[in-house]
């Protein structure tokens, strides 16, 4: 995106005076007392309201001051076709071949477990209606071999990446191989509900773009332990199916980020080029944003498709630099992306990263701050959090987890 002069310097003055209001507000609000009983979350709203109004003069002079030079161009079409690299992939001949057109392809990123892999496709019908594509991100050696020679019992197209990129890059080769009217995405370690045909059949020739299903989760090490991984996602389609407002379709579209306990329209994510974020973790946050930003309709059922599995030291547990700082930009990408469509109430919270950044040392801690500043982060989202961190740790991280790099 080409700069126009002086765009950057009233941004960053902009954000960087957002970013001393907001931590000015907070230290207020947690040293005042007005022995009236108020709580720091009193007295910090208050002076937020002080904060939005500096806040707001200076983005009316910043504001003033660009137009001389002329305004940035819409981020939509930017986030639209984002740029995606590509990666060359061996494929085994007799498991990799051209298709016939089905209804519907599930993809599946594999890494390093083939058993768990055997189990998920336990859970899907042996059908002509269906494609699988698994996409091997440079498993080790034995677990290629498993793959290659294992008998799949029926046309399963296999992808092996010369190279580890991630489930971004694997789920973005699948793509261009699927052939299905619908997209079902999976993760190895998880499973389908039974009778997957019969639920998601009657959508078929469904109007909507984007079909949401109920959710469950279960411990690896015990089966018969409900896990929490589903609480959040089930409720967004409870809410929806119950009670079909347009907040709650929004809140649907731009919370419930992972790609699986959906059915997507293929034509739909081909005609808008939609892909996912080729970094270490949370590459799917952006491609579930712009899915639901694109479908024209949508629909919900509160029928359970899907069973996530919580298995300790998976990536969505795991607490290194290289993972959190891959979450970290997700999240910069993805408010940036809700803020270009006038969805910024959807934004996700950047506290918990600025909170935990220093565990990578204080160069990362900087790091982060200049970060925030540049994207014109609000540090006010989720500020209540900061009173509930303990919960909101068990919902980011395994707590049992210590940081394993740091400068």
């Amino acid at each position: 995106m080409k700069s126009v002069p002086g765009t950057y310097f009233t941004e960053s003055f902009t954000s960087a005076i957002s970013v001393f209001l907001n931590c000015a507000c907070y230290i207020c609000s947690i040293t005042m007392q007005d022995g009236q009983g108020k709580s720091a979350v009193d007295h910090y709203k208050r002076y937020s309201t002080f904060h939005n109004i500096c806040l707001g003069l200076v983005g009316v002079s910043a504001a003033a001051f660009q137009i001389q030079y002329g305004t940035r161009p819409d981020l939509k079409e930017s986030f639209s076709s984002p740029n995606m690299s590509e990666h060359s992939i061996a494929a085994h001949p007799s498991l990799a071949g051209t298709s016939a057109e089905k209804k519907y392809s599930i993809i599946i990123p594999h890494k390093n477990s083939f058993e768990l892999l055997t189990r998920l496709l336990a859970s899907i019908p042996v059908s002509d209606d269906i494609q699988i594509i698994i996409v091997d991100d440079s498993s080790r050696d034995e677990q290629q071999q498993k793959l290659r020679d294992h008998d799949f019992g029926r046309e399963v197209n296999v992808l092996f990446e010369t190279a580890a990129k991630g489930a971004g890059s694997a789920r973005n080769k699948a793509l261009r191989h699927a052939s299905g009217k619908w997209l079902l995405f999976a993760d190895a370690d998880d499973f389908f509900s039974d009778g997957l045909l019969d639920l998601i059949s009657p959508f078929y020739n469904a109007e909507e773009d984007v079909v949401f299903f109920g959710t469950t989760s279960v411990f690896n090490n015990d089966m018969h332990r409900t896990a929490y991984r589903h609480h959040r996602y089930h409720k967004l389609v409870t809410d929806y199916a119950g009670n079909p407002t347009a907040d709650h379709e929004d809140a649907l579209k731009y919370y419930f980020n992972p790609p699986w306990a959906k059915l997507i329209r293929r034509e739909m994510v081909e005609k808008h080029k939609i892909r996912f974020q080729e970094i270490l973790a949370s590459n799917d946050i952006f491609f579930s944003m712009n899915c639901g930003f694109r479908a024209r309709k949508i629909a919900a059922t509160t029928k359970v498709l899907y069973t996530i599995t919580v298995t300790p030291n998976s990536i969505s547990n795991s607490f290194s630099r290289e993972h959190f700082d891959a979450r970290f930009q997700a999240v910069l990408t993805a408010n940036d992306f809700l803020r270009s469509i006038g969805k910024g109430k959807y934004q996700q919270s950047v506290l918990y990263y600025l909170g935990r950044s220093h565990a990578f040392g204080w160069k990362y801690t900087l790091y982060v701050l200049k970060k925030l500043v540049r994207h014109r982060s609000n540090l006010l989202i989720g500020i209540e959090k900061v009173f509930g961190y303990k919960q909101m740790l068990s919902q980011r991280e395994n707590p049992s987890l210590v940081p394993v790099s740091k400068e």
